[in-house]
């Protein structure tokens, strides 16, 4: 008999009666059962709440089984609950067999009167498990979350569920649920666990569970705003011209520096200031040659065009006087 406490205990003893006698003055255990040994498992300084799980490992003779043509897989292990007053049907499980003895395991949510049975068939499956899951979903190390399942009463009358929860093939809790037939429970069992990897399993659903580390959350960083850079002034070399800057909105009437030789001029708020003068380069002396006789061709063009004029009336003069000399000696000469 292995037990599972839900707090420290001391002088901690067991103590087993056997029933089979008397029966204890129980009332039946089921129709179509076969009853073997009756016997009452105690806990001395401990009580019942005390009690997480127990688990449970029970021999019976083979002689006994092949006798009343007992199935070897349909061994159950009943237990009287007080509350509901009846027998209560934990299935087992075959573990060995040994020196004409066969040794089969049980889970249960704490000890009573036990009394093993066995029929000539298998036990009919009234209950189905479905939807195992956990809440939530990723637990963190050592904090508290649920695993929970649907068990459906399949029946047709009213029977108890014996709910157990099985944590990397070793039994962590379990309880007793009464369910109407045709109706379903939502069965839960509640605990934690360190950071690791474990197989859950409650009756024939399995699930992986993984139970990490608790999130680091980011420490918020208060922000300050950073005061507008300040406008640097760079010095800009003579005979290149100055960079013009993009006008920014004025706030107050601010002075513009203004060229040597010029007035400051206040700019009014709410209108934009006036753009920057942009300075001309100086040409070079090559250049200013050059634009120097342009300048002066393209002003003096129109008295070029008179003398030429001139000259040309001239040189048609002086043809016209000589075609007429000639005329005249030619008409001469015939007269």
């Amino acid at each position: 008999i292995l037990g599972k406490f839900g707090k420290d205990l001391s002088n901690v003893s067991v103590t087993l009666e056997d029933l089979s006698q008397s029966g204890g003055g129980l009332p039946d255990v089921g129709p179509n059962r076969v009853v073997g040994p009756y016997f009452r498992v105690d806990v001395d300084n401990a009580s019942p709440e005390d009690i997480t799980v127990a688990h449970v490992t029970v021999f019976v003779e083979r002689d006994w089984m092949q006798s009343n043509g007992l199935h070897e897989w349909s061994i159950e292990f009943n237990r009287f609950d007080e509350g509901l007053n009846a027998w209560v049907p934990f299935p087992s499980k075959r573990v060995r067999e040994e020196g004409g003895r066969a040794f089969y395991s049980v889970v249960l949510p704490g000890f009573s009167e036990i009394a093993v049975s066995g029929s000539d068939s298998l036990p009919e499956q009234v209950f189905k498990v479905t939807d195992l899951a956990v809440s939530p979903a990723t637990p963190v190390d050592k904090e508290p979350f649920t695993v929970s399942v649907n068990v459906t009463n399949t029946g047709a009358s009213s029977a108890v569920f014996p709910a157990s929860l099985w944590l990397n093939d070793t039994v962590e809790a379990a309880t007793t649920v009464a369910i109407e037939a045709g109706a379903t429970s939502r069965v839960e069992f509640s605990l934690s666990k360190p950071t690791g990897v474990y197989r859950l399993r409650v009756d024939r659903s399995v699930m992986n569970l993984i139970v990490g580390v608790p999130p680091l959350l980011p420490t918020p960083t208060p922000v300050s705003a950073a005061p507008p850079p300040e406008p640097t002034a760079t010095p800009v070399p003579s005979g290149e011209p100055v960079p013009t800057s993009t006008p920014i909105p004025p706030v107050a009437p601010t002075p513009t520096a203004a060229p040597p030789g010029a007035e400051a001029t206040a700019v009014p708020t709410g209108e934009p200031p006036p753009p920057a003068p942009t300075a001309t380069s100086t040409p070079r002396p090559s250049e200013e040659a050059a634009t120097t006789t342009v300048a002066e061709a393209e002003g003096g063009g129109p008295a070029i065009a008179a003398i030429i004029l001139a000259v040309l009336a001239g040189i048609g003069g002086i043809g016209l006087t000589a075609y007429m000399i000639l005329v005249r000696r030619r008409m001469g000469r015939a007269f």
